[in-house]
């Protein structure tokens, strides 16, 4: 006898276990409620006192729960350790709990286990739980998966639990089921969600006996197409004693709304008359029908007809009364609809349609009639924004279909999947390397960007976009850019496919040596700034680096950013090309002649030079000898004898002198430059000129604290030391003395290498006074004491 199993998932409160329990009455099979196994292990839990981040103990605990089931008639009793828990483990806390641990993977892998085990022995039952459908049973023939409104749930597990004689509100039974339905479709392990194959039932308004009817109905098809042996259907008058309030179906209410269809016909009218409230339609009867005008608005009020249209209506009948006869447009396309839906259903054909509004769980949308569209069939890829999709139209697959029910439930997913794996088929039976195709830019990462090449994508890597260097593949590419690339590797078993863009074109490396030879002079623009150089891009694919050696003759830079910024475009020099390594070595300062050659030959030491002042600093003056090359008259080169202490005092920028060219080293790259050396030393004649002892005439130029300055030529100053003034001693030279006053005084000291002129005023006036007496003692008068004082004093 073949396994039979049947599948039953969905939310807490859609009914699962109430309908299960008859189902599987009703086809004898064996019963199986594996919630109960988690909800018996949070029980077990808890009372060992084990919390749900023990993983390790939790999973040795489900290993070896003593958990059993037994099912008699209407009754489903779970016992742990032969102890009744069926009651017990249907408390919300239990529930929170149960819902908390069955995200851990390794729990729910001994219990998927163990529910293929319990499949096996059973041979022909119904696994009621989530995830029986989409991961224990994948193969399972019939899959069910049970949904309805937050609302009905909680009142009808408040139902339950109060007939069971439990305390409980709804506001906890509703906040419950809240909290786990998120729990259950956010956990990372098989969260909760139908399987593409199951059927899915919408329980909020039906009551249990039209969803057994249903679930029976698609069974009993199911496997009598699959060829599988059922067994006798049990028939049990208690088993299906339902309340009358829960029968109330929506196929009652959709026969009810459209009972009178049954024997109407279909037929084809022409627009008389648009009328303000009222459409007239001629059907070829006596008299033409009136329609509200309402039923050719579209969504957005417009009226979708003109006056001559020919438009489809259903003929509802004749009124006795006044002989005028009933129609509708609205029915007609109700009608024609689901019409349509079938033939497409079987064929397996999409349908068109476009999304209205967003409601829970899903998307609502018009084909003519509102459908249902899952969110989680929206796309293949991961919805961030569900908004984003109302108000568009897209192709469907037509998943399941109730006309009774007025149910039709769309994927757009399943529609996507089966168009790319169409195309993909298509692409791979023509696709090999070396062929060059047009495909959309699907995604970018930082290492390159993936082609959908039609159903199936290949890697463009960043290395194979452009000869040239690329930043990031954003910088090139968005969403949705068509782009041509050539096939380099297909590996058809892994169905792996490597593309190129920049093998579309020639390697500008190939022939580098013969575009630009060593020496040629060509234009690119500067890419990148560095420490040592700045990168030049030349063409698509051929970048070379002028390094910063490479950039002047004669400044010394310390960033190339002194005289270059990115994107600048600059004449260069090609140097060198390494081909292998491809490397391509520019320079800028090649462009003119070499100016140290010019100078050598044009300015040899010892030659004067007029140039312009480039600079001043605090250590010389920056002259220029030539263009492009400079020379430095050092602070101490400017004047023989004048103390400068810095050169603004008497140059400015701009300014034309003479020099005299000291020394050129080509190798250091510096140029050494005179000011004083145009003229000859003054101090070289000093020693001649101003002897010591010589007595000279002077101006005093500068009064400091310790002497007196004292120009006693052009250019020689000397100085009078505080100690060489006077015999007595002077606390402040600038009462005694006033700068321009002339001054006679004596020349004690020479230093021609230090530029230094000792003078003296004492020593003088001691001279002079010796001389003076000596006049005295030569005389032949008597001299008086007084005479001697009164001298003195005059000399003072």
């Amino acid at each position: 006898m073949a396994e039979i199993v049947i599948t039953i998932d969905g939310p807490a409160g859609v009914g699962k276990t109430t309908v299960a329990k008859i189902l599987a009455k009703k086809l004898g099979f064996k019963y199986f409620d594996t919630g109960a196994m988690y909800r018996a292990l949070a029980l077990a839990a808890q009372e060992k006192g084990i919390t749900a981040e023990q993983t390790a103990l939790l999973q040795k605990l489900a290993g070896e729960l003593p958990l059993t089931f037994n099912q008699k008639e209407n009754t489903f009793k779970v016992f742990l350790n032969d102890r009744d828990i069926s009651e017990l483990i249907r408390h919300p806390q239990i529930g929170m709990l149960a819902s908390t641990i069955s995200q851990i993977k390794e729990v729910r892998e001994v219990f998927w286990e163990k529910q293929r085990k319990l499949a096996k022995e059973a041979q022909r039952a119904i696994f009621e739980g989530r995830d029986m459908g989409s991961i224990v049973f994948p193969d399972a023939p019939v899959k069910f998966f049970l949904t309805a409104s937050s609302e009905i749930r909680a009142k009808r597990r408040l139902k339950q639990l109060k007939g069971l004689g439990k305390d409980v509100s709804y506001k906890e039974i509703y906040s419950s089921i809240l909290q786990r339905d998120k729990q259950d479709s956010k956990r990372v392990i098989a969260p909760m969600q139908p399987a593409q194959d199951a059927i899915i039932i919408d329980t909020s308004n039906l009551g249990i006996e039209n969803v057994v009817n249903l679930m029976y109905k698609h069974i009993s098809n199911k496997l009598e197409d699959l060829g599988m042996d059922n067994r006798e259907e049990k028939t049990d008058e208690n088993s299906h004693s339902l309340e009358k309030d829960e029968t109330q179906t929506l196929t009652t209410l959709y026969n009810e709304s459209v009972k009178n269809l049954q024997p109407g016909e279909i037929l084809e009218g022409k627009i008389v008359c648009i009328m303000k409230d009222h459409v007239m339609v001629d059907v070829g009867f006596k008299s033409e029908g009136a329609i509200p005008l309402a039923e050719f608005k579209d969504r957005k009020g417009n009226v979708s007809v003109e006056e001559g249209d020919n438009v489809e209506v259903l003929f509802e009948g004749v009124n006795e009364r006044d002989g005028n006869i009933s129609l509708s447009r609205k029915k007609a396309l109700q009608i024609l609809t689901w019409e349509k839906i079938a033939k497409l259903y079987e064929k397996g054909a999409p349908i068109r349609g476009e999304i209205t509004a967003r409601v829970k769980g899903g998307f609502t949308v018009d084909i003519g009639i509102p459908a249902f569209l899952p969110g989680s069939q929206v796309d293949i890829k991961p919805v961030r924004d569900y908004d984003s999709f109302v108000g568009k139209s897209y192709s469907f697959k037509i998943i399941n279909y109730n006309p009774q029910l007025h149910n039709v439930i769309l994927s757009r997913r399943q529609f996507l999947e089966e168009e790319r794996e169409r195309l993909k088929k298509q692409t791979l039976s023509k696709l090999k390397e070396g062929d060059v195709v047009y495909g959309r830019v699907k995604s970018i990462t930082d290492y390159g960007v993936f082609i959908d090449l039609g159903g199936i994508d290949g890697l463009l890597h960043i290395t194979d976009i452009s000869w040239g260097r690329i930043g990031h593949p954003a910088d090139r590419f968005e969403f949705g850019d068509e782009v041509k690339v050539k096939v380099l590797k297909f590996d058809r078993e892994k169905e792996k496919i490597a593309l190129g863009m920049k093998q579309l074109t020639p390697d500008p490396w190939e022939n580098i040596s013969q575009k630009y030879p060593v020496g040629a002079h060509i234009k690119g623009r500067v890419t990148n700034l560095t420490d040592y150089g700045a990168f030049v891009e030349i063409e698509e694919g051929v970048e070379g680096l002028i390094h910063i050696s490479e950039m002047c003759w004669s400044k010394h830079l310390k960033h190339p950013s002194e005289i270059l910024s990115v994107g600048d475009i600059v004449e260069t020099v090609v140097l060198d090309i390494d081909k292998k390594k491809r490397r391509l070595s520019l320079g800028i300062k090649q462009i003119n002649p070499d100016p140290w050659e010019i100078v050598m030959e044009k300015y040899p030491v010892g030659s004067i030079i007029e140039g312009k002042i480039k600079s001043l600093t605090n250590f010389g003056i920056f002259v220029e000898v030539v263009p492009g090359l400079d020379g430095l008259v050092h602070i101490s080169d400017i004047s023989w004898t004048k103390r400068v202490r810095h050169p603004r005092e008497l140059y400015k920028k701009g300014d034309k002198i003479k020099v005299k060219v000291l020394e050129i080293n080509k190798d250091s790259g510096k140029i050494a430059l005179g000011i004083k050396q145009l003229m000859p030393d003054p101090w070289a004649e000093v020693s001649e000129k101003f002897p010591v002892g010589s007595v000279i005439t002077g101006k005093i130029t500068h009064i400091t604290d310790f002497g007196l300055f004292v120009k006693v030529d052009e250019d020689i100053e000397g100085l009078v030391h505080i100690s060489e003034v006077s015999y007595e001693k002077v606390k402040n030279l600038e009462e005694r003395f006033k700068v321009g006053e002339e001054i006679r005084v004596k020349v004690i000291k020479i230093n021609p290498e230090e530029r230094k002129l000792g003078l003296s005023i004492k020593q003088l006036e001691e001279e002079e006074e010796k001389a003076h007496w000596r006049k005295y003692l030569s005389g032949n008068r008597k001299i008086k004491l007084g005479d001697l004082v009164k001298t003195k004093q005059n000399n003072a």
